[in-house]
């Protein structure tokens, strides 16, 4: 995925992204951001990973922030997704 636009922009007919998705996965309208959100799972990720990145890129905190309504596995904000 190319970052948090995504679900924006794969409605945005003639975007490169739009075009993208329509390729992959068909038109939104009938496979949408919605569609895609069971297709996330964390069997692959390493959070390990970017945190040394940062690291030595000399950061000294870390502080994750997002807005694609989704919130912790232990929220109850945006079940209705999951």
């Amino acid at each position: 995925m190319r970052g948090d636009w995504y679900a924006r922009k794969i409605y945005q007919e003639g975007s490169p992204i739009y075009k993208d998705h329509l390729e992959r996965w068909g038109h939104p309208s009938k496979h949408g951001y919605k569609d895609l959100i069971p297709l996330w799972t964390t069997e692959r990720w390493d959070p390990d990973r970017p945190m040394a990145l940062y690291r030595r890129a000399g950061a000294r905190y870390f502080m994750g922030s997002h807005h694609d309504n989704f919130g912790t596995p232990r929220s109850t904000a945006g079940a209705r997704w999951r």
